[in-house]
């Protein structure tokens, strides 16, 4: 009979944390932050995306509307996701670092990448499907930017925010 089973104090999430052999185990701040490994899934996922709505903005003409509304909205809610992720769990946990370089590294791209999410927020809510039909020229250009910024944030996350989970784990 498993430990759970046999103590009716312990419920079944106590079963997480518990090894039927050994004391409680203890969790760390590496056990709330995301590995490494799946931010980076999730910049691939935004990469994909984002090449998806590049070759929709490169025609010359406004695609099926439902098309790009489709792929707007997988960038809107990966992006977003993405960025909860670094804003409530990520970004906290390296300020609450120790390590002085880790907190002051964490401090300076949490400040300066709050741009990305004000920007994209600010875009979304400027082009409708209505907006879009109208000034095709204006959106692509405005889309590019966006997409410029967010290519930018990804590979400054990976080469100089990132590699600091590593020094937290």
């Amino acid at each position: 009979m498993s430990s759970i089973a046999s103590n009716p104090r312990l419920g079944a999430g106590d079963a997480l944390h518990r090894d039927e052999q050994s004391e409680p185990r203890r969790t760390t701040l590496s056990d709330s932050l995301p590995t490494r490994s799946q931010l980076h899934k999730e910049h691939a996922e935004l990469a994909s995306v984002a090449r998806q709505l590049a070759s929709l903005i490169a025609q010359t003409v406004p695609p099926e509307a439902s098309k790009l509304y489709e792929v707007r909205m997988k960038l809107a809610t990966a992006l977003t996701r993405h960025l909860k992720t670094e804003d409530w769990v990520v970004y906290p946990a390296l300020l609450r670092s120790n390590n002085e370089l880790v907190a002051t590294t964490a401090r300076t791209f949490s400040a300066s990448m709050g741009q990305l999410a004000t920007e994209f927020h600010a875009y979304v809510k400027r082009w409708g499907a209505t907006e879009i039909s109208d000034d095709w020229e204006g959106y692509q250009r405005e889309t590019a930017e966006i997409l410029r910024m967010l290519s930018l944030r990804i590979k400054r996350e990976d080469r100089d925010l990132y590699p600091l989970l590593d020094d937290e784990g």
